[in-house]
């Protein structure tokens, strides 16, 4: 019995250390793959080859016991405009990185002089001076940024990020309607201290939105509205369009032809 115990044992030894010594050889990293999940829209971002050495991963680690939490952190730090959605370990040497690059959404104007361009999770893509670069995008007013930003950071001040956060969502969520319809939204309070939203399209129409409750759904209420009237009114008649989403439902929308608020 003693005899046969020793065997087992020996042959379970025997197996685990070829398990050992196979995995530290044959799962060694030895390739990995950048791969972008969306067709590039054209503005400048890191190629794949930058995106691998941001990275820094380490070859020949062990895929089996590694983990790539650090190297996510690395990529998505050094290039700011990219995302990683998610790392897959194909065995038994090669790992493949799936990307996107970041949607720019809004900018805000910092003190420096600055504006910082804001991607959907309201990450600092880019900073720029040049109006032509942020232009394109939303922009919101009525906040000052906090001083010494720096691309790849976050917004900090989680009272505006709800806020924005809701706004995105709202707008996105009325049929994939994009922020770049609008040329500028502004946070304010009126004289009751609720929190006022003023909406500017590029058209020319304006949308208010007063208090946040409920702030996603009015958004998106309003997006709607405004997008099945400017497929039947000319460019003149949206230049005039003024919106109000009422504070009493999230679903009625008032509309008034005014010539100010």
């Amino acid at each position: 019995m003693k005899t046969s115990k020793i065997i087992t044992i020996s042959i379970l030894a025997g197996f685990f250390v070829l398990l050992i010594i196979l995995s530290c050889t044959l799962f060694n990293l030895k390739t990995i793959d950048i791969e972008f999940l969306a067709q590039a829209s054209g503005n400048e971002v890191s190629t794949q080859d930058e995106i691998s050495k941001a990275g820094n991963f380490k070859m020949g680690s062990n895929l089996l016991f590694t983990n790539f939490n650090q190297n996510i952190a690395k990529i998505e730090k050094e290039c700011a405009e990219i995302r990683v959605v998610k790392v897959v370990k194909k065995f038994p040497n090669k790992l493949t990185v799936y990307v996107v690059e970041r949607e720019k959404q809004v900018h805000i104007e910092g003190n420096d002089g600055y504006h910082y361009i804001f991607d959907e999770y309201l990450k600092i893509t880019q900073k720029s001076a040049v109006e032509e670069e942020y232009q394109k995008y939303c922009e919101i007013k009525g906040f000052e940024l906090p001083e010494n930003l720096e691309v790849g950071g976050y917004l900090t001040n989680n009272k505006l990020k709800v806020k924005l956060a809701s706004i995105i969502d709202g707008v996105y969520s009325a049929g994939r309607t994009p922020m770049s319809i609008m040329s500028s939204i502004t946070l304010s309070e009126n004289e009751l201290s609720q929190d006022e939203f003023l909406f500017k399209f590029k058209s020319g129409a304006e949308m208010k939105i007063i208090s946040n409750e409920n702030l996603c759904a009015r958004v998106s209420a309003g997006i709607d509205t405004y997008n099945s009237i400017s497929q039947v009114k000319s460019a003149s008649q949206l230049k005039i369009l003024k919106l109000l989403v009422n504070t009493g439902s999230i679903d009625k929308v008032t509309i008034s032809y005014r010539e100010e608020w």
